[in-house]
């Protein structure tokens, strides 16, 4: 047999507990598991899993508002845009009308 060492891990309370809990419920204790994650790793000579990130949940709030940030800021420009449509002058506005091929008569008011 192989000689054994003792090797020292930090790891929070609360993650130990839940890892006990977890592996105790397959029929493992905290060391049998970490053993097996070695060995396993050894033997593909890789992590024995795909390791990727996941969204926290602060990171969908995060991305949440900036989402809402962005809406603001797309009804602000589009508010801002028909304010100046509306601000525009009387003059301003004749020449963005279509215009006719005949031009009609004055109307005098005073008749």
């Amino acid at each position: 047999m192989a000689q054994q060492i003792n090797v020292n891990i930090r790891m929070d309370k609360d993650i130990k507990e839940k890892a006990d809990a977890l592996f105790n419920a397959l029929g493992f204790n905290l060391t049998t598991a970490v053993n097996t994650f070695v060995r396993q790793a050894l033997r593909e000579q890789r992590l024995p899993f795909q390791p990727k990130l996941l969204q926290h949940p602060l990171d969908d709030s995060f991305e949440k508002q900036k989402e809402t940030e962005l809406e603001t800021a797309l009804r602000k420009a589009w508010i801002e845009k028909l304010n100046k449509t509306i601000l525009l002058s009387a003059d301003e506005r004749l020449i963005d009308l279509p215009r006719s091929n005949t031009m009609r008569e004055p109307i005098n008011l005073a008749d």
